[in-house]
């Protein structure tokens, strides 16, 4: 499992990407679906930092059988959709199967994305 802290700010992005290439590369994972959680984890990061978070996020990436799951963590109350375009929709639709945003009873909110393991 990987786990990144971030600072919410939207200058860490690049970063977080960095970071996620490199704790792939080392994996089975041909280069397409190392692109893809890049991706998946860029969107889902901007869905927070469109939200005002201004404390610490957390990203998790971990790797199942059939799925590779991309988590981010907020402390607070966030929002997926990013309307009227829509675009974040249209990425996350192109590379997850199912995506969507978990309240808990703190007040913290996960956003996540499951992505299908390549030659599954």
């Amino acid at each position: 499992m990987i786990e990144i802290r971030v600072a919410p700010a939207s200058s860490q992005l690049r970063n977080v990407r960095r970071a996620v290439r490199a704790h792939l590369d080392g994996t089975r994972f041909d280069a397409e679906h190392i692109a893809a959680v890049e991706a998946v984890a860029n969107e889902l990061l901007g869905a927070a930092f469109d939200g005002d978070v201004r404390s610490g996020l957390v990203l998790s990436v971990e790797i199942f059988t059939l799925l590779t799951s991309v988590r981010v963590h907020c402390p607070g109350n966030v929002h997926l959709r990013d309307e009227p375009f829509g675009m974040r929709d249209r990425v996350l639709e192109g590379f997850a199967f199912a995506w969507g945003k978990r309240t808990h009873a703190d007040g913290s909110t996960d956003l996540w994305a499951e992505l299908a393991r390549p030659g599954r």
